[in-house]
């Protein structure tokens, strides 16, 4: 007999350092697809990196954005 064996995969973008924890569905997999931040400074992007630490899924993927690339450059 085949067991199957589901994966739920929650996907969000365009947060910009919105703190959203208690607004993520649950899941197995979490996936932020750009734009964590504003600006991409590495202020914003350790307190979005925070938030996401705290979420539940076993596995995180995350995507950068137009702005995590162009404050790379920034900083």
């Amino acid at each position: 007999m085949t067991t199957t064996q589901r994966i739920r995969i929650v996907c969000t973008s365009d947060t910009h350092n919105d703190d959203l924890t208690g607004h993520v569905p649950a899941g197995d997999v979490f996936v932020h697809a750009g734009d964590m931040t504003d600006y991409g400074t590495t202020e914003e992007l350790e307190k979005a990196l925070s938030w996401i630490r705290k979420l539940p899924h076993k596995l995180k993927v995350i995507i950068p954005g137009m702005l995590q690339a162009l404050g790379s450059f920034l900083i």
